[in-house]
């Protein structure tokens, strides 16, 4: 029994041996050599010669394998140049930690699915491709980190989710990196497939500096649902930042996230969504739909910096296109934060809870459908529109404007075109500061309602806000209603301003409904029927606001035809064209303590027929002129620059006039509509507009002695003229500077100099030569002080082109080459250029200089006569300069014979030509023998240089 036992011990230590020695073989390089899974399987095989006592070696043999599975904890880099490494070493069991650096472009062979023993991958692509061939998945993920590098992931394929990366309960890192054209699509079984490029189920997905384009999902027919055409996110932690996402689609039976779904937490920032597309293949004949040309969501999604253009989801059908938005939300909380939306056609459809703050709409719509929105801060321009259907909106400091519609058929309101801006139907709405401008409603065949907003069934609220030039126009007047507002709601207005609307019936506002305004502005509202307001609705209650200039052929301010309470309000030069009374009561109502209703020159002001209960009591009707105040600023300008004028014009009250034109005056003399003082017989009429008057004009010379400046309102029928004080202006020459050189620097007497000037503006410290013209600019020139002449006598002008003037000078002969005889210092003879305008400063002026070389001369002597017998010598000498003419002035000369100098005593005896000719008439020479030569020399002058000439000719006579 003794012997067993040790027999049983010795067996138990071979194989703890064993299992040493595998775990050691698990840390090899992974190679051809490697022992696969069998190899591994055979080290645990217990020896045949091990009897039955040893009972527990099959559990302590899986505590040792998992002993030697957690000792995997070294990491490995490889380089990888084929699909075979590739697929190798991120299937094998051998390390759980993998670098991957892609040295070339792998093309697919296979699906590969990650090692689970493999817990962390970093594939450094170095910007190289990975190509699916249309056939193979790259990556599937389970429960591991991954992180991808620079990389080219293309044209991979699977049939189940996520045609490139499958990512479950994985952390997925990509930066750097290109998805493109991957696809998930099943043409066998028929179901429903997601993530063109990317499946994430349950994991953390972040993808950074990153391109996903032109991924899919597709799905035949009815058979099932496609949805993230580059992206699905099931229940996942999904952050994209700083990525491009473009020209990605889902085709099937419900196409949904044209390039992202996600049903997780997911945030995408900094990133462009262009292009991407939602298509249902459902037919006409079946229910299915497309959401979300670019994203869908359901859970929570926050949004900032984005583009999100040209992007839809869209179902054909037989009888027309249903689109559901670029972005879907879907009873999810989106926050939108400073992102652009343009030509998606609609941008968002939302049944969740939407937050958007700091963003611009364009060419765009707005659609929530059973959801909660809150907009802040953002703009709608351009056919951009807001539908609210069963759902609650706040919009906060939000501008809408500028659309035009023109609608032929027949919508399902019952009206062609209604709500440019705003659709409420069956919803709640409140509108806070914001503003509401240039809709235009246009049916062709039919009617029209709502220029901005149309409010059916709703609950609506307009708080501090503005309502401007809204137009609903059609071809049959009797239902084109409602300028600004259509209402067959609640309707609530409190202090907001209603100016410039025009339609038929209701210039501002058409009220079918329940209306309640309270301080507000109706100012300048256009209509046939109710200038401002028609009520033929349930209750119109109407206090403490202001009609100010409304029209219409009767009820300018108000048309009533429904229960009605008109209090405390003031109503001011309201034009109806009608006969009657401020009031005019087709049926009985209610009036009393109204000011100046009986004596109002403005009859038709308010019409009212109905039997039911009217009530219009402590109401003003102001026919009085109100006096004005009119104010302008001290001011500075300069010729030829843009000069704003601005003035305020105010009445008794303090208020800003918002209505009539002004005029300026320089000196009091009228600014004409050309901008000048003089060339039309027009003013320059400014419209004043919230109280302030402005005008750009550009002051020319006529202006420079301007110091005066004064203000004029010309008045309307509401408001008195008025003049303001005088204000102090002042309009300055503009500046430039002159540049003067020459085409040399150093000349020769006779020549011909250019002098070129070059003029520049200098005005607000910029440089031009595109000079503000007068009729009688020029350069003139001095030289040495003395001014250039034209061939009159008078100032040379010369005329300036393109910025430089250019005239020739022609040395003069015997100008001076140097400044003394002494030094012989080269001598500088100054140019001086001045610029005329009277549009610029005076005085503009440059200077430069120019030398000119001293003339060689040459000396001819004639007619040389010795009297040997009287010893006197007579002869003529003539002096030229190197151009041949007679030098001019006196030159002094010595006289040599036989190379000896004629002298007085022991001094040299000194003569002088007369310009250009020596003369000698019998002056005393010395006795000789023989006279062989006669020499003249010349000293330097200041134009000149010295000369010398011998002559042998000489006639000697006794």
């Amino acid at each position: 029994m003794k012997t067993r036992k040790i027999i049983l011990l010795v067996a138990l230590l071979v194989v703890l041996m064993g299992a040493v020695s595998a775990t050691g073989v698990s840390d090899e390089t992974l190679g051809d050599d490697t022992l696969d899974s069998s190899d591994r399987v055979a080290q645990y095989t217990t020896p045949a010669t091990v009897e039955e006592s040893v009972t527990s070696q099959p559990k302590e043999s899986k505590k040792i394998v998992k002993e030697e599975k957690n000792s995997k904890t070294a990491g490995k880099t490889y380089d990888v140049n084929d699909y075979d490494t590739l697929h190798s070493v991120l299937t094998s069991d051998v390390y759980d930690r993998l670098t991957l650096n892609i040295k070339s472009n792998v093309k697919l062979k296979g699906n590969t699915e990650l090692n689970e023993a493999i817990k962390t991958v970093t594939i450094n692509g170095g910007g190289k491709t990975i190509d699916g061939s249309n056939y193979y998945q790259f990556l599937r993920i389970e429960s591991a980190n991954v992180t991808i590098n620079n990389v080219k992931i293309i044209n991979c394929y699977s049939t189940d989710n996520g045609g490139a990366i499958y990512n479950s309960n994985g952390k997925l890192i990509i930066n750097n990196t290109v998805l493109s054209n991957n696809i998930a699509y099943d043409d066998i079984n028929r179901k429903d497939n997601y993530g063109g490029a990317i499946y994430n189920d349950k994991g953390i997905l972040n993808i950074s500096n990153s391109t996903l384009n032109n991924n899919q999902v597709r799905t035949d027919g009815w058979a099932g649902d496609a949805s993230g055409g580059a992206i699905y996110n099931n229940n996942g932690k999904l952050t994209i930042s700083a990525c491009k996402l473009n020209n990605n689609s889902v085709l099937g039976y419900n196409g949904n996230g044209g390039a992202v779904y996600t049903g997780g937490k997911a945030t995408i920032t900094n990133t462009t969504l262009n292009n991407n597309r939602a298509n249902s293949n459902a037919g006409s004949s079946y229910d299915g739909y497309a959401y979300g040309g670019a994203i869908y969501n359901v859970m929570d999604l926050t949004m900032e910096n984005m583009t999100v253009n040209n992007n839809t989801a869209v179902k054909e059908s037989r009888m027309s296109t249903y689109n559901n938005g670029a972005i879907y939300n879907s009873k999810g909380n989106l926050i939108i934060n400073n992102a652009t939306l343009k030509n998606n056609i609609i941008a968002i459809c939302s049944n969740g809870t939407l937050t958007m703050t700091d963003s611009r709409i364009n060419n765009d719509t707005i659609d929530n459908d059973h959801g909660k929105m809150t907009i802040n801060n953002s703009t709608l321009n351009n056919n951009s529109s807001i539908s609210n259907y069963y759902g609650n909106i706040i919009l906060n400091n939000c501008t809408l404007k500028n659309s035009k519609y023109v609608y032929n058929g027949t919508m399902w309101s019952g009206f062609d075109v209604t709500g440019g801006a705003i659709h409420n139907m069956y919803s709640t709405m409140t509108i806070n500061n914001s503003i509401l401008k240039n809709y235009e409603l246009y049916s062709v065949n039919d009617d029209a309602a709502g220029g901005a907003i149309y409010n059916y069934e709703g609950k609506m609220t307009i708080n501090n806000s503005l309502l401007d030039n809204n137009t609903v126009k059609g071809e049959y007047e009797d239902n084109t209603l409602g300028g600004a507002i259509y209402n067959e709601g609640d309707l609530i207005i409190n202090n907001t301003t209603f100016t410039n609307n025009t339609a038929p019936s209701g210039g501002a506002i058409y009220n079918e409904g329940n209306l309640s305004i309270t301080n507000s502005i109706l100012a300048n509202n256009k209509a046939t029927y109710g200038g401002a307001i028609f009520h033929n609705g349930s209750n119109f209650n109407m206090t403490k606001s202001i009609f100010t200039n409304n029209t219409a052929i009767n009820g300018a301010a108000i048309y009533n035809h429904g229960k009605a309470s008109i209090e405390e309000n003031t109503f001011q030069t309201n034009k109806a064209q009608v006969d009657g009374k401020a009031i005019i009561k087709a049926v009985y109502a209610t009036t009393s303590n109204n000011t100046n209703a009986e004596t109002s020159k403005y009859s038709g002001t308010i019409y009212t027929r109905t039997y039911a209960d009217v009530t219009i009591i402590n109401n003003i009707f102001d026919d009085g002129i109100k006096y004005t105040k009119t104010t302008v600023q001290t001011n500075n300008g300069i010729i030829g620059e843009k000069l704003t004028l601005k003035a305020t014009v105010t009445d008794t009250n303090n208020q800003k006039v918002n209505e009539g034109n002004l005029i300026f005056k320089l000196n009091g003399v009228t600014i004409k509509d050309n901008g000048k003082l003089t060339g039309s017989n027009n003013p320059l009429k400014v419209k004043v507009a919230n109280g302030t008057a402005t005008a750009t004009i550009k002051p020319d010379l006529d202006m420079r002695n301007a110091d005066k400046l004064t203000a004029h309102y010309i008045g309307t029928d509401l408001y008195n003229a008025s003049a303001s004080s005088t204000a102090k202006i002042q309009i300055i020459q503009r500046n430039a500077s002159i540049v003067v050189s020459t085409n040399v620097k150093t000349i020769k007497q006779g020549q011909v100099l250019t002098l070129i000037a070059k003029v520049y503006d200098t005005t607000n410290g910029k440089k031009s030569t595109n000079l503000t013209a007068f009729n009688d600019q020029f350069v003139y020139f001095k030289v040495n002080g003395i001014t250039l002449k034209d061939t009159k006598g008078a100032m040379l002008k010369v005329k300036i082109v393109n910025g430089t003037a250019t005239t020739q000078y022609t040395i003069p002969l015997g100008l001076s080459g140097v400044t003394d005889g002494k030094t012989m210092t080269p001598k500088n003879h100054t140019i001086l250029a001045g610029f005329y305008n009277k549009n610029y400063q005076e005085d503009i002026r440059n200077t430069t200089y120019f030398q000119v070389e001293r003339s060689n001369i040459t000396i001819t002597i004639t007619n040389a006569t010795v009297n040997a017998k009287t010893h006197k010598l007579s002869l003529t000498a003539t002096i030229r300069d190197y151009l041949g003419n007679i030098v001019k002035g006196p030159n002094k000369c010595v006289i040599k014979i036989n190379g000896i100098s004629l002298k007085n005593g022991t001094q040299a005896r000194y003569y002088y030509s007369t310009d250009g000719i020596l003369n000698i008439q019998n002056i005393d020479i010395p006795s000789y023998t023989n006279y062989k030569t006669i020499e003249i020399v010349t000293q330097d002058r200041l134009a000149y240089k010295s000369q010398r000439n011998t002559t042998t000719t000489i006639k000697v006579t006794k």
